[in-house]
This record gives C-alpha cells, sequence and structure tokens, in this order.
C-alpha cells in the first residue's frame, strides 16, 4: 500500500472516530442488551444481547422459517420475547430501533428490488392509547439500516385496520381468522399499489393471520407481490 493510500485511509477512519455527533450518541445512547439491558461493547452489534442472554434466543429453522408467504427469524421465545413485550406494552419504543435492524438480516430482503416497505397498522383507538405503533416503528428502522441494495420507499399509511379487533392470544387459529376478515384495507390510492413488490412487516407472527389479511388487501388493491415479515414465531 503507498504511502499517500495509507495517509488517506488513516485520515477517513480519524475523521470516522472523531465525529462529534457519533462520540456523543455513543455516550448518552449506548447500545444495550435487549434482554436483560447490560452494555454491549459495540454500538450496533448484528445480535443485540449480550453473551448471557445470546444463547438463550432461538433462531426458526429452516422449516417454520418461511410458511404461506410470510417469514419470521427467530421463535417467540427467551430474551427477544422479553424485548417484544417490553416494546408493546412496557412503555419502551427505544427498542425498536436494535429490533428493527434485526430484520435486515432475513432473506427476504434479498428477493428484491422492493417497491414499498410497509408495517401492519394497529387500530387508531389503540395506536393512541400506547403512544405508538410498535410495528411502524420497526419498519421505519429496518428502512434506516436497510442492507446494500436498492431500498423500497417507506410507505407507514399503506394500510388502515378498519375496526378495533380482540385480541388474537386466546383464539385458534380458525377464530383468529375470522376476527381479522376484512379487518384492513388499502389507504393508498389502488395507483400507488397496482403493481408493486411490497414488503409487509409486523412484529410477531403465530398462525400468520394478521399478515394473511395485511396481504389479501394488498392483492385486492393490485399489487404484485407482497411477502409478511415478522421478527419472531411462536411456534406450536
Amino acid at each position: 500500500m503507498s504511502q499517500g493510500t495509507c495517509s488517506k485511509k488513516l485520515a477517513q477512519r480519524s475523521r470516522s472516530t472523531a465525529d462529534p455527533a457519533r462520540v456523543l450518541a455513543r455516550l448518552l445512547l449506548p447500545a444495550t442488551c435487549v434482554g436483560c439491558g447490560l452494555l454491549l461493547r459495540e454500538a450496533a452489534p448484528p445480535l443485540p444481547l449480550c453473551t448471557a442472554c445470546a444463547p438463550e434466543a432461538v433462531p426458526l429453522p429452516a422449516a417454520a422459517r418461511a410458511q404461506d408467504g410470510i417469514g419470521a427469524l427467530f421463535a417467540y421465545e427467551g430474551p427477544l420475547r422479553s424485548a417484544v413485550t417490553r416494546l408493546k406494552f412496557g412503555g419502551q419504543p427505544a427498542l425498536a430501533g436494535p429490533l428493527g435492524r434485526l430484520l435486515g438480516g432475513a432473506p427476504e430482503l434479498e428477493r428484491g428490488p422492493w417497491d414499498l416497505l410497509a408495517p401492519i397498522p394497529l387500530h387508531r383507538s389503540r395506536a393512541l392509547a400506547r403512544g405508538y405503533d410498535q410495528a411502524a416503528l420497526l419498519a421505519l428502522w429496518l428502512h434506516r439500516s436497510w442492507p446494500a441494495g436498492p431500498r423500497p420507499r417507506l410507505a407507514p399509511r399503506l394500510l388502515r385496520r378498519t375496526r378495533a379487533t380482540a385480541p388474537q392470544t386466546d383464539l385458534d387459529r380458525r377464530a383468529r381468522a375470522k376476527n381479522l376478515r376484512r379487518a384492513f384495507v388499502a389507504r393508498a390510492p389502488k395507483e400507488a399499489i397496482a403493481g408493486r413488490r411490497i414488503l409487509l412487516i409486523d412484529d410477531v407472527t403465530t398462525t400468520g393471520a394478521t399478515l394473511a389479511a395485511g396481504r389479501a388487501a394488498l392483492y385486492a388493491a393490485g399489487a404484485a407481490e407482497v411477502v409478511g415479515l415478522a421478527l419472531l414465531r411462536a411456534l406450536p
């Protein structure tokens, strides 16, 4: 390596290291384990868990990872389950950052280019009560940390939830599908959806009923392809 090239690389590294905004952000908002809150050495680790919590995160086996047009990365258990629960019900929207970035490792992204990136929306009343929509935050952070390749347009209001559906937790597969029938409609005009390839984001999938209902609404509006992607999948 020539002296000039070496000097240039050192100067670039120095500027990156000494970036005041980046240094201040690391001091004020250090990376922590989403499972237990322990400080992490890396600023934005690929898996936002400490060495004690990381072994408890369960990547899905290939057979359970993608089902009926809906993909997921990890099993709904361990520290990631705890993190998603706190994101949804514990008033901790800051967890959406590391969890949303985790979605950047999904193989579905490599099936692009995608035209639109959209979340499964909460009903307005539930979003107001919670103060935010967790799936919208996950989609936002995925969009911000999109890996190499064309980045889709973020469309947080692509879908509208037509009613406040009953919680899905205690419902079986058939009841979940019935509960979500016609629960979503496309908010955007059809010309904004027709012929588009859309990646639809949610936090957790169990039977796939929620993402399936969202996909159906977008297909009805003329989408060319809609693939669902959740961070976690509840296994039977």
